[in-house]
């Protein structure tokens, strides 16, 4: 979010779909430059609230054995907080507090989702707007996981996206949860700004 804010100019990015590399091109991939970002209006880089952002690429991606949608949450799951299920956060950010580089690889970590009340124990600011993981063995996302998808995976086995990496403690020390943007409470701003239909 902050770096669109920064630059205004999404015409300099671009987006790798079908690759888990950072540095190189893999087979099947698709990289397009941005078209147009919009960003939500009430984001405020003060306290992170509505850290949520939607990006529009020059034509539209066909899907393929690499390429796919994840699925949005249905409006019927709106009330659901999701507290205790098992989840997954993707990203290239930082693989330790010791080590300041970003990993060249796609990685991911298996949390469990907790409650804010949980989560406001660490981090003052803590809305109903924001969802909140633990991993295993402390596991949560760093420097550079920004943006990044928070899913679960449903009983029809497809992965539903319930959160966008949002912030956490400088450093990502082990034992500390991680914050997202919860995905729920943007279901009427995304189909409103993008136009997709969201399930009932």
């Amino acid at each position: 979010m902050l770096c669109l804010l920064v630059t205004g100019r999404v015409s300099t990015f671009t987006v790798t779909l079908g690759s888990t590399s950072r540095t190189s091109a893999e087979s099947g991939s698709v990289t397009q430059t941005l078209r147009s970002a919009v960003i939500h209006s009430g984001y405020n880089s003060a306290t992170v609230a509505n850290d949520i952002a939607l990006l529009r690429l020059t034509s539209a991606v066909a899907s393929s054995s690499v390429i796919a949608p994840v699925r949005l949450p249905s409006y019927s799951q709106a009330s659901n907080t999701f507290v205790g299920s098992g989840a997954r956060v993707s990203g290239f950010g930082r693989i330790s507090s010791s080590n300041s580089n970003v990993s060249p690889n796609l990685l991911y970590a298996d949390v469990s989702i907790i409650a804010n009340s949980e989560c406001a124990k660490r981090f003052s600011g803590i809305q109903s707007s924001n969802i909140c993981t633990l991993g295993s063995n402390g596991r949560s996302p760093c420097n550079g996981d920004s943006g990044g998808p928070l899913v679960i995976q449903e009983a029809d086995g497809i992965f539903t996206q319930v959160g966008v990496v949002s912030f956490g403690a400088e450093d990502c020390p082990s034992g500390v949860p991680g914050a997202f943007a919860r995905v729920t409470s943007f279901l009427q701003w995304i189909s409103a700004s993008s136009g997709i239909a969201i399930r009932a």
